[in-house]
């Protein structure tokens, strides 16, 4: 058996695009020897996508050597390889990502339909998971890189929000304590979290892509865009709420949105 070619995949940048694209990833090692060029940042992260297949590699990077500032040094590195695979910014700096994930199967030559057949779902049991038993939460991740919006708790709040980045729940809330119990989390601990809450609200960020790929029990989910995006989401269709114009993902902080105003987007009141 003659062995396998090597092939050198350029993902994007964030977990969550890793993440989309791990379907690609694990299409392409049914015929290659895979290396996943990915940020450093996320190396120890990536690992327990594919820990399952042996063909897959990683080549860490920083995020200012991507390929188009440094096209001489990956040039040599890409003689090495049968195959070169590149998606998003990698291929232009001025990339538009508005329609990603799809467009980076399109980069590829691939049916997006990929991206969920090959992709398998992995989780990590977390110990304090037992205390959400019978218990209604909303899962709230409103931060992306230097990006955030703020929630405002009151006292007089008692439902249940996890949060990976913060407690968002008040001091007074019966539940902070238990909010405190998931915090920086693995972010595959949040997988059975995310798939037990009864809301959901995200940045389309790397929870908005990991509750894409889960079974979700809530339907009342609504995604805040950091910028217009062209897919048509069934999981979040119906609450997808869009940033008003002139706000990008390089605005450090954003606190136009207050507990009244979330909570009225979400249908609460």
């Amino acid at each position: 058996m003659d062995p396998k070619k090597k092939l050198i995949f350029y993902s994007h940048f964030g977990l969550g695009d890793l993440l989309n694209l791990s379907g690609a990833i694990r299409y392409f090692s049914k015929d290659y020897l895979v290396t996943v060029v990915i940020l450093n940042s996320n190396l120890n992260n990536a690992s327990e996508l594919f820990d399952d297949i042996n063909d897959i590699k990683f080549y860490g990077i920083e995020k200012e050597q991507f390929y188009p500032d440094n096209k001489d040094y990956y040039d040599y590195i890409n003689t090495k390889y049968d195959e070169v695979k590149f998606v998003g910014k990698h291929i232009k700096l001025d990339y538009d990502l508005t329609n990603a994930p799809y467009s980076f199967y399109s980069d590829l030559n691939l049916d997006y339909s990929i991206s969920n057949t090959y992709f398998i779902k992995k989780s990590i049991i977390n110990k304090e998971s037992y205390r959400l038993k019978g218990i209604e939460y909303t899962f709230m991740s409103l931060t992306a890189n230097n990006f955030r919006h703020t929630y405002n708790s009151h006292p007089g709040e008692h439902k249940l929000i996890i949060c990976p980045e913060e407690n968002l729940n008040h001091p007074k809330n019966p539940f902070y304590a238990i909010g405190n119990l998931f915090l920086n989390l693995h972010y595959l601990e949040y997988v059975d979290i995310i798939e037990g809450a009864n809301e959901i609200c995200v940045l389309d960020d790397l929870y908005y892509d990991l509750a894409n790929k889960c079974d979700l029990s809530s339907t009342n989910n609504t995604c805040f865009c950091r910028s217009e995006r062209k897919d048509i989401n069934k999981k979040f269709k119906n609450q997808l709420i869009k940033m008003p114009s002139g706000l990008s993902v390089d605005t450090p902080y954003i606190n136009g949105i207050n507990r009244n105003t979330l909570l009225a987007k979400m249908g609460r009141r």
